[in-house]
């Protein structure tokens, strides 16, 4: 069990790597969007009624909702990131010492990323640990 559970966890740890990658990427992105280089962009798609606020009563207004909304996403994206960070670590280090209490942090880190690889690699790594027979120590008693 612990071999599929460190298989699944190789799997998750490579997923965590490129959402930690795409979550890095989007941040940038958006951090981007929220500056005022781009509020002549949000202008001109409001002018020409490409984009098309229905809430506020300025234009100004209109771009100051979209670059704070642009700033909330990415300072989400980024934890998503961390977390996804976290997770890759988890992964490839619960995996390399086979301790329980990585298997039982990859469950919970599994569950804050969304990873089913993780959640079941973790759970496979628990069943694995408590199932398995102690090894035979030779005593002298």
């Amino acid at each position: 069990m612990k071999t599929a559970g460190n298989i699944l966890l190789v799997i998750a740890g490579i997923f965590s790597i490129l959402c930690l990658l795409a979550g890095i990427a989007g941040t940038v992105v958006l951090f981007i969007f929220s500056s005022d280089a781009f509020a002549d962009g949000i202008r001109e798609l409001i002018k020409n009624g490409t984009f098309k606020p229905d809430e506020t009563k300025s234009i100004e207004e209109a771009i100051k909702i979209v670059q704070h909304g642009c700033k909330i996403g990415a300072i989400c994206s980024l934890i998503g990131s961390i977390l996804f960070l976290a997770a890759a670590v988890v992964a490839f280090v619960g995996m390399k010492i086979e301790k329980m209490g990585m298997y039982i942090a990859n469950i919970i880190l599994g569950v804050f990323t969304a990873s089913i690889l993780a959640i079941i690699g973790g759970i496979l790594g628990v069943a694995g640990g408590t199932f398995e027979k102690p090894a035979n120590q030779n005593s002298t008693n």
